[in-house]
This record gives structure tokens, sequence and C-alpha cells, in this order.
């Protein structure tokens, strides 16, 4: 069963699962960042004004995993001016199609992995209508990957282990003292949610459909695992991917899949 977490004067779930190993064949990003994007302090803002799409079920059932590229796909949707916007009904449905959950029946609430959650996006099913061409880990410890991953592909799918005194405020952030015994990360379990931009000193996420900040210092103690995308019609237009080795990175997502 998924954890409830409290946050301003409501309650909401998490759902997503810790995973215990890391999958050798896994792709990282770091090899292919070429070093040619410029720096800049001042990153693009992924999110869109009056996002009103609520909390795509993650309300009531700890489906953040599919949620969370739920809301990257609105948001880029939206400020593209395309009104098929993913609902909760869709994202309740791949969450039943890809873990077995029943509404009818609360065990079954259990949450995702990310890395199924990423597969399945980037199969030939793909979800919600859109497939991922290739996706690749981020490191969420590692500032200039995140920021590469917000400013120039869109975001960040993160994975989080959320401790037991965070929820309540406006901006996460780890204790000057660092975490209590018991209540450190993990303590009130996962929760998925999609970095849209990243700025120094502060990172903005959506999660239950608010747009919430975070430090780095709690992203990088919190993080879990993170994923960046391609979207299937960024590569396919053939335009190159300033400060990324596109071909390179699917050419190792191949190989990675022929395995």
């Amino acid at each position: 069963m998924t954890h409830f977490h409290r946050y301003g004067s409501q309650y909401f779930r998490g759902g997503a699962k810790q995973r215990t190993s890391k999958d050798k064949r896994r792709v990282m990003l770091a090899p292919f960042l070429t070093g040619d994007s410029p720096a800049s302090s001042v990153m693009p803002d992924n999110w869109v004004p009056n996002y009103d799409v609520g909390a795509l079920g993650n309300d009531r059932y700890g489906c953040c995993m599919y949620a969370a590229p739920a809301h990257f796909i609105n948001l880029i949707r939206m400020r593209n001016g395309d009104g098929r916007l993913i609902t909760e009904t869709m994202v309740l449905k791949a969450y039943a199609d890809g873990t077995g959950f029943d509404p009818a029946d609360p065990s079954t609430d259990d949450g995702a992995y990310a890395l199924d959650v990423m597969k399945k996006w980037a199969s030939p099913e793909g979800l919600y209508g859109t497939r991922i061409e290739a996706f690749a880990e981020v490191d969420l410890a590692n500032d200039d990957e995140v920021a590469f991953a917000c400013s120039t592909l869109g975001g960040v799918i993160g994975a989080y282990g959320i401790p037991v005194m965070d929820l309540d405020d406006k901006l996460w952030n780890v204790p000057d003292t660092g975490y209590p015994n018991g209540m450190g990360p993990w303590t009130r379990g996962g929760h998925a949610m999609h970095t849209h931009q990243t700025s120094p000193g502060r990172d903005h996420v959506v999660t239950w459909g608010y747009r919430q900040g975070m430090t780095p210092r709690w992203r990088r103690t919190c993080g879990s695992e993170g994923y960046a995308v391609l979207f299937s019609e960024l590569v396919g237009t053939g335009r190159s991917i300033a400060g990324l080795d596109a071909d390179g990175l699917l050419l190792s997502v191949e190989a990675v899949r022929a395995m």
C-alpha cells in the first residue's frame, strides 16, 4: 500500500518504488554530453501559467510514476497550443495496465518502478499516445546534468525517497543538521515528479498538479533515480541537439535493447 503525504492542508499519495539494485545495461546521460551547450544561470522555464489538470488520480492512488510523464506531456502540449491533455482516467488506466492495479482492491495500489514505466514509454505502444525514442539515466546528484535535461530536453522524470518531515513546506530542503534518525529519505515511501526547471538554489517540479520548489541539496539527498527523454518528434526532425551526442545515445540504446 502506498503512503499518504500531507501537503498544505491536503493529503496525497506517493507511489514510486525504491529500486534495490541498478541494471548494468542502463544507459547513462553523462557520456553523451558534449559540453557544447553554453552554460547559463537563467534556465528556460517549462512551466505553463494556470496549469490546472489536478493530481491525475495521485490524490487517491499511488499512480505518481504514471502521473509524472502525463504532466510532462501536458506541459509540452500546452506550450505548443495542443489541447489534447492527458486526463485522470487515462493515467489510472495506464497504472492498471502496467501494474494490475484495481481501484476496488486497495492491496493492488502498490506503486510502480521508474524503470518499468520508462521502458513502457519507449516501447512501440508508448504511453498516452506518445512514444519516446530513448531515455537515459540522469545523476540526480549532478547539478549540471539536471540543468541540461531541463534546459534542453524538457525536464527530468525523477523518483525520490520522501522523508517524514518535508511535505508541508513550500520549499523542500534538508535541515541544516541533516535528518534525525528514522526521518530521512524513504521513511514515507517514494514519489515521482517531473522537474521542469532548475536555477541556482532551487529546482521546480510538478507534483499533484502543483508547482513545487526544492533545493538542489534536497534533490541530491532524496533523489533515487532520474531520467531524461528524447521525444520521437524531436529526433524525427533531424535537428541536432546542442550539447548532446544524440546519434551516439540512440545507438547505445539500440545496443541495450538488443541484449
